[in-house]
């Protein structure tokens, strides 16, 4: 282990013991030494940034009911949500992995790991499932050409965790705002975010409003003191795009109504994608 990495008693205990349960090498990394890493920003408290659905009926219908027994991995379970659902929904173990270790005290879940999901500390063909909720909209970057390859990079990190045959289930927010209306103009956003899809989250209580702005004005809020993070949404063929790049097969989705984080309706798209078998 590196001498530059400071373990706390409680990342040790709980990341180091539970990766040797099963067998793999991990780097223990603190918050401090992985905030920087452009996978998905780290956001605080711990309230998931709106709300998607966790679509544990289409994990279930995949693997025709048949779910005991299954192992499966939450990248990015938050506060344990998502890995709660999962674990009484399906009845089997579930690995939560988080960036932040806040969350990770708060979820009930045999193995926990502190983590980035560009590099998973698992060994092959390890997981039945892997889930995403709400994280591929925080793999963002100011440059998208790196957003594109970190995306592929988790990607393809989670096509070598699963087992062949395996399933990869997103949830998260949708960019065609057919059902919602959603008022989102993604062309200004782009001008701050310098990606068509991807918006630029501001303090609530600022209300800033691109309203009555010069495309000037708005691409100068960049810098603005008040910018909390930016936040990407997908479209079905951008998320088959980025899977199938990458070896997953017989790509699948759904479209239905969630929330933003103030309540606001959005589109939550469903994304599934499988592991070839051979």
């Amino acid at each position: 282990m590196s001498r530059n990495h400071k373990v706390s008693k409680y990342d040790y205990d709980i990341l180091w013991s539970n990766c040797t349960a099963f067998g793999c090498t991990l780097i223990i990394m603190t918050e401090k030494t992985i905030s920087g890493i452009g996978v998905w920003q780290e956001i605080e408290g711990e309230a998931i940034p709106g709300f998607t659905r966790v679509p544990s009926d289409e994990i279930s219908d995949y693997f025709g009911g048949k779910t005991e027994g299954l192992v499966g991995l939450d990248l990015g379970s938050g506060s344990g949500r998502s890995t709660e659902v999962l674990k009484k929904a399906l009845g089997c173990q579930v690995y939560a992995l988080d960036l932040s270790s806040r969350g990770l005290k708060n979820t009930d879940t045999e193995v926990k790991i502190q983590a980035t999901g560009e590099a998973l500390p698992f060994p092959d063909n390890h997981f039945d499932f892997v889930y995403l909720c709400g994280v591929m909209t925080n793999i963002v970057s100011r440059i998208p050409e790196i957003s594109e390859i970190n995306r592929r990079q988790v990607a393809s990190e989670i096509l070598r965790t699963l087992k062949p045959g395996g399933i990869i289930a997103v949830s998260d927010f949708s960019s065609d705002h057919s059902l919602t209306h959603y008022p989102v103009n993604y062309e200004r956003h782009k001008l701050i975010t310098n990606e068509y899809g991807t918006i630029a989250v501001f303090e609530t209580k600022q209300k800033i409003t691109f309203r009555g702005k010069t495309d000037d004005e708005v691409k100068a809020l960049a810098d603005s003191p008040y910018l909390v993070r930016f936040a990407h949404h997908y479209n079905p063929d951008e998320l088959t795009r980025i899977f199938e790049s990458v070896g997953f097969e017989n790509p699948k989705h759904s479209m239905e109504l969630g929330t933003t984080a103030n309540a606001t309706p959005i589109e939550n798209i469903i994304f599934v994608a499988s592991k070839p078998s051979k």
